[in-house]
């Protein structure tokens, strides 16, 4: 079940969505049921402070609880601001400069694109529970067209 709304006027545009999710699983050794309950939030920001300018933000977060107990549950956070620039008299420049918030402490039962557990992205605390991944990230990219292409 999710719900999403979003808002746009003059140069704010933000939108927001919710999403609550039930999964039940049967464990294939035994036939035994597990329910994963999940709340996930999307939310992005975006303001231009003039024609050259602009903010952007997104923070989004999810927690996973699973009936099989702590050890299984999930967490995730991301938020990220950024300010770009694109000067509408040299449209050849483009800029961005952002940084980045990252949290995560996925569920023991957590698979990547590979099939393989995502357990490797952290070292234990204890037996009974994973230790979360933070990262700061900053980074700034650009582009600068050389040469006009003829039409």
């Amino acid at each position: 079940m999710g719900l999403k709304l979003g808002y746009h006027f003059d140069s704010l545009t933000f939108a927001s969505a919710l999403e609550y999710r039930v999964d039940k699983n049967e464990n294939p050794v035994d036939a035994s049921l597990s329910e994963r309950t999940t709340w996930l939030s999307k939310n992005s920001l975006k303001y231009q402070l003039n024609p050259n300018w602009r903010l952007i933000g997104k923070y989004n977060h999810s927690e996973s609880t699973s009936s099989l107990g702590e050890f299984y549950d999930g967490n995730y956070s991301e938020a990220v601001i950024g300010y770009a620039y694109r000067p509408i008299d040299h449209d050849r420049l483009n800029a961005l400069f952002k940084y980045t918030y990252f949290y995560n402490v996925p569920s023991v039962d957590q698979v990547t694109i590979a099939n393989t557990a995502a357990e490797y992205i952290q070292k234990a605390i204890s037996s009974r529970r994973m230790s979360p991944m933070i990262s700061h990230l900053a980074g700034r990219s650009g582009a600068n067209t050389l040469t006009v292409r003829a039409s």
